[in-house]
């Protein structure tokens, strides 16, 4: 028999596999999952619960407004926040998602000349996907603020804008925890 002659410099072609779908969701959603999973769990399985509010955090922090005014970040507000509640039905109060954030104003110069501190609560709503009112800390907002030619209207929209942009965006439906 004729020994067969065999070429190993020749490679093998391994087929290229189809790329990783990642899904995503908006980031409003994105919060509210990990929210209800946090108050489902109990003592029993603290670490899920400790893994549902690592991804809270991680979530708000990477992809809500910080710098630019926001420089102080935005907080998610665990306690008057309120998940959505199956067992209760249509009974129980509106779920919502409650954040807090402070703004650090410019005068027309470019110099710091306050603060303002700000609550956003998103609501769910059928039409629109989620409904959200930004409420001042301080009815009187215009006064914290050393500035003559402040514009709360204009400011209002800024923030509209600014956060209806952040909580549409697209992020993983699984957010992924940081190497420490």
């Amino acid at each position: 028999m004729q020994n067969a002659k065999v070429n190993n410099t020749q490679s093998t072609t391994v087929p290229k596999s189809d790329p990783i779908k990642v899904h995503t969701i908006p980031l409003y959603q994105a919060i509210a999952r990990q929210f209800s999973r946090y108050q489902a769990f109990d003592n029993k399985k603290q670490l899920l619960a400790d893994d549902a509010l690592h991804n809270i955090r991680t979530l708000v922090r990477n992809y809500m407004p910080h710098g630019s005014g926001f420089d102080s970040g935005t907080e998610f507000d665990f306690d008057n926040s309120r998940p959505r509640s199956a067992d209760k039905g249509l009974d129980s109060p509106t779920e919502c998602l409650v954040f807090t954030f402070g703004y650090h104003h410019m005068d027309g110069n470019g110099y710091y000349c306050g603060w303002s501190y700000w609550t956003l609560t998103v609501f769910p709503s059928l039409e629109f996907g989620y409904d959200f009112t930004i409420t001042p800390d301080d009815p009187d907002t215009t006064n914290l603020v050393d500035d003559e030619d402040f514009d709360l209207d204009m400011f209002r929209d800024y923030l509209t804008d600014t956060l209806d942009y952040a909580l549409n965006q697209q992020v993983p439906m699984y957010a992924k925890k940081e190497a420490k």
